[in-house]
C-alpha cells in the first residue's frame, strides 16, 4: 500500500488515544478501588481503559444493555447468589452473542467454583484467584485479555469489511453505474473502515470527479466537509489538503497514513472519481488493507459493468438493426419494429413485469417477423390478398424465425425465438404454426401479438392505407377473447392515451 509523502502528510491533527471499556462486576467496594488504582494509568500501544463498575450481576445486564461493546469484564462469581456472575456470563455469551469481549472470572472461594468446569461450560477466557492477584500478575492478565480482544476485534473487522465489500460489488451489479458512483461510494467505504455509525465530529469525507479534460470537481462532502456540494476543488481552504488530493488524483490508486486515506475509481468510459477521508482517530492498517482492497475490486467490478453493457448495447443494436432491414423489404420502415417494442413494454409493464423482463420483451419483440428473412420478396411485396398457397408460404416465417434464433443461449434472442414462434397463435386455439391456445402461448407472445396487429392495421401497407387509431383499437377489441388475450386489450384500451403518445413521439422523429 503506497504512504503519503512526509512532506504532505504532517498534518495539524492532535494524536487522539483510544479507550476501551473495561467492566468490573463485583459486590465489594474495595475490589473496585484496589482494581482502579492498578488499571488506573494502564496503556496497551495507543489504547487506554475506561473503567465501568457495576456492583451486582443486574446493574451488570443494565449496563451491557446500555454501553456496550465492551473489550474486558472483570467478573466476580458470588454476588446477590451464588452463581450470579456464571449465570451472567452465560448470558453475555449466548443472550447478547457477544463473542468478542474477554472475561476474566475473580473469585474469593476456588473451591465452590470449578476452573475446568467453569472454564469449558461458560466460556471464560481466564480464571483468577483474588488472593494470587498482585499487582503485576493482574497488569499481565488485563494486557493479555487487551491483547486478545484487539486481536479478535481485527478479525471481526476484517469479515465485517469482506462482507461490504462483496456487497458493494453485488450494488455494482445491480444497480446503474452512476448512481453507484456518485450517490454511494462514499456510504460504502465508510461501512468498509466500520466508521460509518461513528458518533464523531473529527472526521471529514470527499467525493471528488474528474471529467474529460482531467478538471477537479467536488461532488459531495460529509462531516467536516458537509456544505460542500458540487464545488470546485478550490472550495476546500487548506493548500495540504488540496495537495494530498492532487497526489490522490495523480497516483490514480490508493493513498494513505495514520489519518487520511484516499482511494481512486477509474471506469473503463474514462470516468475517474477519488475519495477522501480524514479523521482525528487514526485509520489501522486493517481499515487501510479494506480499503485499498474495496477499490481493486470494485474497479474490476465497474470494468466488467462497463464491458457487460457494452456487449448488451451492440446486441440491442444488432438486433434493432436487423429487424429494420428485414422490415424495409416489405416497403415499411423500422418504425414498425420500435412502435411494437415500445408496446409491448408498456402492456407488460401494466401486467407488472420487473425492470429485466420489461427490458427482454421490448428488444425481443422486434424480432417477431425475422422469419420473413426466408420468405419471397413477390409475397412479401404483393400488393393485393395473398391466394392461399402463398399464405401458406407467408406463414413459414414463424417457425423459420424460430429456427434462426433458437440455438442462442442468450436470454434476448431466447425470448425472440418464442416471440417469433407464437405471435401468431391464437386465444381460441385457431393460429399458426402449432394451434396452441390460452397460457399455451408464452405471456410474451401474447402481448407482441396484439402489438403487431394493432400497427399492421394503423399503418400504411403496399395493400392497404393507414387507419385511425379509434378504429384500429375497435379490430383489436373485436378480436378480444378470440384472438387475443382480454386482460391484454383491457390494458391497451385503458391505456389509448399512452398508446397515442407512442405513435405521436416516434412518427415525429
Amino acid at each position: 500500500m503506497n504512504t503519503i509523502n512526509d512532506s504532505i502528510a504532517r498534518q495539524k491533527h492532535q494524536s487522539s488515544e483510544d479507550y476501551l471499556k473495561v467492566l468490573i462486576v463485583d459486590d465489594e467496594p474495595m475490589v473496585h478501588d484496589i482494581t482502579e488504582l492498578i488499571l488506573k494509568n494502564f496503556k496497551y500501544k495507543n489504547h487506554k481503559l475506561k473503567l465501568v463498575n457495576a456492583y451486582s450481576a443486574a446493574e451488570a445486564r443494565e449496563i451491557l444493555a446500555a454501553e456496550s461493546p465492551f473489550a474486558l469484564i472483570l467478573l466476580d462469581v458470588i454476588m446477590e447468589t451464588d452463581d450470579a456472575g456464571l449465570t451472567l456470563a452465560r448470558y453475555i455469551r449466548e443472550e447478547l452473542k457477544d463473542p468478542l469481549v474477554r472475561i476474566i472470572l475473580r473469585t474469593g472461594q476456588p473451591g465452590m467454583v470449578p476452573q475446568r468446569q467453569v472454564m469449558r461450560e461458560y466460556e471464560i477466557d481466564d480464571y483468577k484467584e483474588k488472593s494470587e492477584l498482585t499487582s503485576e500478575k493482574f497488569d499481565s492478565a488485563v494486557t493479555a485479555a487487551i491483547r486478545t480482544y484487539l486481536g479478535f476485534q481485527s478479525l471481526e473487522q476484517s469479515r465485517r469489511g469482506l462482507a461490504c465489500i462483496l456487497d458493494a460489488v453485488r450494488d455494482v451489479e445491480a444497480t446503474d453505474v452512476e448512481e453507484t458512483i456518485a450517490n454511494r461510494i462514499l456510504d460504502q467505504i465508510e461501512s468498509v473502515t466500520d466508521r460509518n455509525d461513528k458518533k464523531t465530529n473529527s472526521m471529514g469525507a470527499l467525493l471528488v470527479s474528474v471529467d474529460e479534460k482531467q478538471s477537479s470537481r467536488i461532488i459531495t462532502g460529509r462531516g467536516n466537509y458537509g456544505n460542500i456540494h458540487d464545488s470546485a476543488l478550490d472550495t476546500i481552504e487548506d493548500a495540504s489538503i488540496k495537495d494530498l488530493i492532487q497526489q490522490g488524483l495523480s497516483s490514480g490508486g490508493t493513498l494513505s497514513d495514520e489519518h487520511h486515506i484516499l482511494t481512486s475509481l477509474l471506469t473503463r468510459n474514462g470516468e475517474r472519481y477519488l475519495a477522501y477521508f480524514e479523521d482525528e482517530k487514526e485509520f489501522g492498517d486493517v481499515e487501510r488493507y479494506l480499503v485499498e482492497l474495496y477499490s481493486s475490486h470494485m474497479k474490476a467490478s465497474l470494468d466488467n459493468k462497463m464491458l457487460n453493457q457494452e456487449l448488451i448495447d451492440t446486441q440491442i443494436e444488432i438486433i434493432s438493426t436487423l429487424s429494420e432491414v428485414i422490415e424495409s423489404r416489405s416497403g415499411e420502415t423500422g418504425l414498425h419494429v420500435r412502435r411494437v417494442g415500445e408496446l409491448c413494454y408498456m402492456m407488460a409493464d401494466n401486467l407488472g413485469f420487473d425492470e429485466e423482463k420489461l427490458d427482454l420483451i421490448m428488444f425481443a419483440s422486434p424480432l417477431h417477423d425475422i422469419g420473413k428473412v426466408g420468405i419471397s420478396d413477390a409475397i412479401l411485396n404483393k400488393p393485393g390478398r395473398l391466394t392461399p398457397e402463398e399464405f401458406e408460404l407467408m406463414k413459414a416465417h414463424a417457425q423459420i424465425g424460430y429456427d434462426i434464433l433458437k440455438t442462442s443461449h442468450k436470454s434476448l434472442l431466447k425470448l425472440g425465438a418464442d416471440i417469433c414462434l407464437q405471435h401468431h397463435e391464437r386465444w381460441d386455439g385457431k393460429g399458426y404454426p402449432n394451434g396452441l391456445a390460452k397460457d399455451e402461448i408464452c405471456i410474451e407472445a401474447q402481448i407482441c401479438a396484439v402489438a403487431d396487429v394493432l400497427d399492421a392495421v394503423k399503418s400504411k401497407r403496399v395493400y392497404k392505407d393507414a387507419m385511425p387509431l379509434d378504429q384500429a383499437l375497435g379490430i383489436i377489441k373485436e378480436g378480444r377473447g378470440t384472438q387475443f388475450n382480454p386482460e391484454i386489450v383491457d390494458i391497451l384500451i385503458d391505456n389509448k392515451a399512452t398508446v397515442e403518445e407512442i405513435y405521436n413521439q416516434l412518427d415525429d422523429e
